[in-house]
């Protein structure tokens, strides 16, 4: 059973895309990456390697930064998962 606030399945996203405020920080805090209200995304990302951290930002974004981009944003995210894997691939091969 989910005893957290938050849904399981559904959406996460309770704002669609939102146009810029005046007052947003593109560099500090952008909104994109900070919707979230328990953890900001680096938060999160920082503690995976590149790859794994980069998928995780991408889907966390997701629709998010651009209005039309949420696919595009889910396709880079699954080509760093696909980079993961071939790097562990390559770990796992005798030399």
């Amino acid at each position: 059973m989910n005893t957290s606030p938050y849904p399981i399945t559904g959406s996460m996203k309770t704002e669609p895309y939102l146009p810029l405020e005046e007052d947003d920080d593109m560099v500090e805090r952008p909104q994109h990456y900070t919707w979230h209200p328990v953890a900001e995304c680096k938060a999160i990302t920082q503690e995976f390697n590149y790859n794994l951290g980069t998928a995780i930002a991408y889907i966390w974004r997701a629709g998010r930064k651009y209005e039309d981009a949420e696919v595009e944003d889910l396709r880079k995210a699954i080509k760093h998962i696909e980079f993961e894997c071939d790097r562990l691939k390559l770990r796992t091969q005798p030399r």
